[in-house]
Order: structure tokens, then C-alpha cells, then sequence
């Protein structure tokens, strides 16, 4: 069997601590993932992604936690289980603080994550996909409000 994009892209990342969970396409992104859109690519501060208009913050880390917000979901502590929220991480460049991907926590513990136009991927650890992502460094959460991906 090949090794997967997701295998690729994230060197370091064990195979038994991730699994491949949908196919490579490029009908949407990490953040739209999050939230349960899979026809769309939505990203701030980007003229190919699906963005609201009214929605328009100077700051990109800013404008997502405001997206966020919209969808319901509301600043919150860290990144355990909870048995009823569901949670995302929202990940940032150590340097820059400049957002770079989007998390959504599935009830089991594991995070669930859509890898740029590449495959979506369950990880065992929030921390899994750090080395192509960065920190981990916010947290939202909202009542659950489907099943999980």
C-alpha cells in the first residue's frame, strides 16, 4: 500500500496514531471540515476560499475565531474531553501566531483534521499534526450539534 499524503506531509507522525478518514480532493479545507461543510474551501484573507463578506477583520486568527463564533462556538480552556461539547483547536505558527489549520475534537478523544487539499485524517493526540501545523494554542467549543465526522 502507498504511503498516504497525510504520511507525507506530516514526517514524524506514526501510522498507529493516525487514520486515514476521506480522500484526497479539494472541494474544502480544514476549517471548513471543522464544521461540517464539505463543498466549500472558507478561509480569511484568501481570493480562492468561500469567505463572508461581512466578515471582513484585518486580523486572520481574529476573523476565524469570529467565524467560530458564528457557528456557535465560544472561547474555552485546553483541549480535554468533555463528554458533551464538541471542540475545535485552532493551530498558529510559533513565530508568527499566523493561523494555519483548524481541528474539530471527535467524541472518542481524537481529533479530526482535513489536510489542505489532501486527506482528512483522525489523530490520536491534538499535538499529531504540530510539526507541519504548529501550536495548537486555541480552543472553542459549542453544545455538539451532529454526529462526528
Amino acid at each position: 500500500m502507498p504511503i498516504s499524503r497525510a504520511r507525507e506531509l506530516l514526517i514524524g507522525l506514526e501510522p498507529a496514531t493516525y487514520e486515514r478518514t476521506g480522500d484526497a480532493t479539494d472541494e474544502y479545507n480544514c476549517l471548513a471540515w471543522a464544521f461540517g461543510i464539505t463543498d466549500q474551501w472558507i478561509w480569511p484573507a484568501s481570493e480562492q476560499a468561500a469567505w463572508p463578506d461581512d466578515l471582513q477583520l484585518a486580523d486572520e486568527f481574529e476573523s476565524i475565531v469570529a467565524f467560530a463564533e458564528r457557528q456557535g462556538f465560544q472561547l474555552c480552556q485546553g483541549a480535554e474531553l468533555e463528554p458533551e461539547p464538541e471542540k475545535i483547536a485552532i493551530y498558529a505558527h510559533p513565530e508568527s501566531g499566523e493561523p494555519t489549520h483548524v481541528a474539530l475534537q471527535l467524541s472518542d478523544g481524537r481529533s479530526s483534521s482535513k489536510l489542505g487539499d489532501w486527506e482528512d485524517i483522525a489523530h490520536a493526540a491534538i499535538d499529531a499534526v504540530s510539526a507541519r501545523y504548529g501550536v495548537a494554542s486555541t480552543f472553542m467549543r459549542r453544545p455538539r450539534t451532529s454526529a462526528p465526522h
